[in-house]
């Protein structure tokens, strides 16, 4: 038998373990234990970032991944004054990341009631059509695109670009070992490209990490400027 997971990623407790040693408990006699650290799926820089999170998160017991010399583009967060030029933001942002090419991206918000606001927000655009997840029922094919869904059916997914929405202090409470592992699950699907927005402080678990990304600071629309 062979298992295999990412203790920081566990977001179901009542099936899940908080500790390796639970496993070995419940298999007494020959048991193989190997952590296997290299990070084969994000950009050195992506890595990097995640790992601040991860030691925060997991305090001592963090294991850091080691990444592959694949550079790229620095996460980015953007902190915004108000929710609707946060939107405007990311609409921008999705509109720059389809014209260069990229091919699938992943807006992912903490719950399905967030999904609905995004869609309400960006969904009447011409620009691009935007699908959407809410849920584990029906069948869903995915060919590429913009996509938003909650962070509990990312898991498993990789995008090449992921837009995290709305990683404020409030939606993931640093006192909440919970919400830390939600944004820990969302920032790791990125491959090359991973946005975060804002609107207020951002959260607690990403601090620390502040200072491996490009961070701009938005509060008044461009609109307002003229």
């Amino acid at each position: 038998m062979t298992i295999i997971g990412d203790i920081a990623q566990g977001i179901h407790a009542h099936r899940g373990i908080s500790d390796w040693a639970e496993i070995k408990r419940a298999f007494p006699g020959d048991f193989l234990y190997l952590e296997i650290n290299q990070s084969y799926r994000s950009t050195r820089e992506i890595v990097e970032f995640n790992n601040e999170i991860l030691r925060i998160l997991r305090k001592e017991k963090a294991s850091p991944s080691i990444p592959l010399n694949r550079s790229g583009e620095k996460p980015k967060i953007a902190i915004t004054s108000r929710r609707d030029l946060m939107f405007s933001v990311i609409h921008e942002d999705v509109c720059r990341l389809l014209s260069s090419g990229i091919q699938n991206i992943g807006l992912i918000t903490k719950t399905s009631q967030d999904v609905r606001e995004v869609v309400e927000f960006l969904g009447a655009t011409e620009e691009y059509h935007l699908n959407q997840i809410t849920n584990r029922d029906g069948i869903f094919e995915y060919g590429g695109g913009a996509v938003v869904l909650p962070v509990a059916l990312s898991k498993g997914i990789e995008f090449q670009a992921v837009l995290v929405i709305d990683a404020n202090a409030n939606n993931y409470n640093q006192t909440i070992e919970y919400d830390g592992r939600l944004l820990y699950v969302a920032i790791t699907r990125a491959l090359h490209f991973l946005h975060i927005y804002s609107t207020g402080q951002i959260s607690g678990y990403l601090e620390k990490a502040k200072k491996r990304a490009t961070v701009t600071f938005l509060t008044v629309d461009p609109e307002d400027e003229r």
